[in-house]
C-alpha cells in the first residue's frame, strides 16, 4: 500500500480461491475511503476479482515499461 494505492496483492498459486485475497482486501477497505490500483487488461481472473470487490475501471492506458495495456480501477467507499 502507498497511501490509497495497492501496490500488489500475490497469493500463492496453491492458495488462491480460498478467500486470502478477499480478507487482505477486506482488511485494507475498512481502512480507507478510496482505493485504487493497475492491473493488466490481460488478467482477466485479477479483473473480474476487482470488480466482484467493487472497484470499477475508470481508466485505460499502455504500460510504458511493459507495453502491456492496463487498467487503472478504483474503489469508493
Amino acid at each position: 500500500m502507498i497511501r490509497r494505492f495497492i501496490a500488489g496483492i500475490f497469493v500463492k498459486a496453491a492458495e488462491q480461491s480460498k478467500g486470502i485475497g478477499t480478507e487482505l482486501l477486506h482488511t485494507v477497505m475498512e481502512t480507507r475511503e478510496v482505493l485504487s490500483l493497475n492491473v493488466y487488461k490481460k488478467n482477466t481472473k485479477a479483473v473480474m476479482f476487482y470488480k466482484h470487490c467493487g472497484f470499477k475501471i475508470v481508466n485505460q492506458e499502455i504500460d510504458a515499461n511493459t507495453s502491456e495495456e492496463e487498467y487503472t480501477m478504483e474503489w469508493h467507499r
